[in-house]
């Protein structure tokens, strides 16, 4: 491992407690990012989670302090994951008040979940600052060093305002990126964590980021704070065509949960099967292995559903894909199905989408989501297909009914479709990745210092 202050350069510190091993986006994102800010002149440092033992680039500094992850509290016990996905979930269907206008006292249920969010919110917040802290004392960041975290949420910038409030060795320049919507219930926890990290100590920078520009317009107008859109370090470097020729590649890449529409599966493929045959004209490969947090129970019976089909035509990965087989995975197919629901991706990114469009691979997404305006924003005008493909690098929906059409209708003009991806697809890797993210960094980074720089200057002036 190469020394932590080699060449007393500064260093990018990503801290993500979420980093537990292969599952989902979170090591590749971080991965992708300190592996860029190596040519950038900096010393690449990793805070993971204690479980963390995957291999990185031997030039990454790594630090295995996190308890928890960023999932619920205990959510791979079997009992309280149990809990929360059969029980705590639920609606409360109890009201606050009487007809009358009298208040009514909550329902055992409506109480069960509201101590289990302040338990959760608690311990997970306390975790992260011990975490964090012994990150600062290990490493002793300074001015110059971008600390970044690029997966928090509410018990993260609770625990970390908290570290930083105790960190005394120096001022340090913080860079967050948040990544997902809020529920109404969440907001006032946000507000106060948000509020906290940017009204904290004087001479430490802290700078807030979505990588979206639907979520960067919900922070700043709900929050009145400023925050800035990252790119997506997620691109497939170097779109090509598929190896060989044959059957009709189709994969869903994702763990096997409700809110990427995993239940939706067995309909859109059995419509497709039975409009193009079952003569292996069309291949699925469909990731199915169940999140850490358990899984659902419509995906578990979508999972069910999908294990009857004939598997000369349907392959069910239900391990997590090392990095190489997964990139594979996107590069052999033709399409990428991508049946998210709406409401949970109105604002929020798919690493998935960008690593299709990056690899010139068409996708099937949903409307009224960032994926679908996502693809109008890398329109093809003047392509000779817009009549069919209307210049897009895929095809939107806008229901689950019209979804399997939509579908079918893409595979038909499966060409046109692809020509359009592929044209896009450079356009894409140039904008989307990680040496973007690298630059949008330093960039603040520079720009406060300067601020600073103005304002010392200015005082020193006045004190005259």
């Amino acid at each position: 491992m190469t020394e932590l202050h080699a060449n007393d350069r500064p260093r990018l510190i990503i801290l993500d407690n979420s980093i537990v091993g292969l599952g989902g986006h979170f090591l590749d994102y971080a991965l992708a990012v300190l592996t860029a800010s190596r040519s950038r002149g900096y010393s690449p440092a990793l805070v993971a989670h204690r479980t963390f033992r995957d291999v990185v680039p031997r030039d990454v500094w790594v630090e295995r302090l996190y308890r928890f992850d960023n999932w619920p509290l205990a959510a791979r016990a079997p009992v309280v994951r149990w809990l929360r996905l059969n029980l705590l979930r639920k609606r409360d269907g109890s009201p606050t008040r009487s007809r009358r206008g009298a208040p009514v006292r909550p329902s055992l249920l409506g109480t069960l979940r509201e101590h289990y969010g302040r338990l959760d919110l608690a311990v997970r917040s306390r975790e992260f600052e011990r975490g964090t802290t012994t990150a600062f004392e290990r490493l002793r960041p300074q001015l110059r060093d971008i600390i970044f975290l690029p997966n928090p949420w509410i018990p993260e910038l609770q625990g970390l305002a908290v570290a930083l409030k105790r960190y005394k060795a120096s001022a340090v320049s913080v860079h967050l990126v948040l990544r997902r919507e809020f529920g109404e219930s969440e907001s006032a926890a946000l507000a106060g964590g948000l509020r906290r990290l940017a009204g904290g100590a004087a001479d430490n920078q802290v700078h807030f980021y979505t990588d979206t520009p639907e979520l960067t317009r919900l922070y700043t107008e709900t929050f009145g704070l400023e925050f800035r859109t990252l790119p997506i370090p997620h691109p497939i470097m170097g779109a090509r065509g598929k190896a060989g020729s044959g059957a009709i590649q189709v994969c869903y890449s994702g763990d096997a949960r409700s809110e990427k529409g995993f239940a939706a599966l067995p309909e859109l493929v059995s419509r497709v099967l039975k409009e193009f045959g079952t003569e292996q004209t069309i291949r699925f490969i469909v990731q199915a292995n169940a999140p850490s947090t358990g899984m659902e129970r419509d995906a578990r019976e979508a999972l069910a559903s999908l294990r009857t089909l004939d598997t000369s035509l349907v392959t069910l990965i239900t391990e997590s894909q090392e990095r190489s087989a997964y990139e594979e995975t996107i590069l052999n197919s033709d399409v990428v199905l991508l049946p998210y629901k709406a409401e949970h991706y109105r604002y929020r990114s798919s690493g998935v989408l960008i690593e299709a469009m990056s690899a010139g691979v068409p996708a099937l997404v949903p409307e009224q989501t960032w994926l679908a305006n996502e693809l109008r924003r890398f329109r093809q005008a003047g392509h000779p297909s817009v009549p069919v493909t209307d210049g897009l690098p895929g095809a939107s929906y806008s229901s689950e009914a019209d979804a399997g059409e939509k579908f079918v209708y893409m595979l038909r003009h499966l060409q046109e479709f692809q020509a359009v991806a592929r044209e896009c697809a450079a356009q894409v890797r140039t904008q989307h990745n990680a040496e973007n993210v690298i630059n949008a960094l330093t960039e603040s980074a520079r720009s406060a210092m300067s601020a600073a720089e103005e304002a010392m200057l200015r005082n020193a002036g006045h004190g005259r």
